[in-house]
């Protein structure tokens, strides 16, 4: 997702502007059914819309 790559590449360095984006990505990928809060494979770090959704939780706030 191009989206997500900008932000993390730190296109917008301004905290509030992260999370306004981080916000549109994520109704993005809700309404793709991409988002994944939970996965169920075995090795989650091979499950790509789980680990996306982990990146983006990161600039919401809900992250590690």
């Amino acid at each position: 997702m191009i989206v997500l790559k900008k932000l993390e590449e730190g296109h917008w360095p301004d905290k509030s502007q992260q999370r306004e984006v981080a916000k549109h990505v994520e109704s993005l990928m809700r309404g793709n059914k991409a988002w994944r809060e939970e996965s169920a494979k075995k090795k989650k770090e091979k499950d790509e819309p789980y680990q996306r959704t982990l990146r983006v939780k990161k600039f919401l706030g809900e992250g590690e």
